[in-house]
């Protein structure tokens, strides 16, 4: 009697589980615009910690968003463009980059700009970092 009291339990558990699952995942995704995987969750985040640390206006933020997006389109018809020789790429992803720069600045005051560059490298110094010890444990565990 006590073993079918307790299957009964891990049913209804399992199936509690199971019911609220995909209802969760579905208010989660109502809140946040739709992501392309993990990456895009991660760039949200960091998109959102920056604009807090460099106390963006609403104007502000939409108009790095529009920036963001273009250069991004841009990189991507690139990537596609098989006629582009590997060194053409290089010398159009410098422009597109350095229009991308020129339009932050028109966009951020000198100061958060500069606190943007200060953001950036320590973003880079972290990554470096993270990436060292991920090849030490490589080696570690060889």
């Amino acid at each position: 009697m006590k073993i079918k009291r307790n299957s009964v339990i891990a049913v209804l558990a399992l199936g509690g589980l199971l019911a609220v699952g995909p209802a969760a995942r579905a208010q989660a995704q109502t809140n946040n615009p739709p992501v392309r995987g993990h990456r895009g969750a991660l760039l949200r985040q960091h998109f959102a910690k920056v604009a807090q640390a460099l106390k963006l206006t609403d104007e502000q933020k939409s108009k790095i968003r529009a920036v963001f997006q273009t250069e991004r389109e841009k990189v991507k018809a690139l990537s596609a463009d098989a006629s582009v020789t590997p060194a053409q790429r290089r010398v159009k992803v410098k422009e597109i980059r350095a229009d991308f720069i020129t339009q932050m600045k028109s966009i951020l005051t000198a100061e958060q700009y500069e606190k943007r560059l200060k953001i950036r490298q320590e973003t880079k110094q972290n990554l470096r970092e993270r990436m060292r010890e991920r090849r030490g444990k490589k080696g570690e565990t060889t």
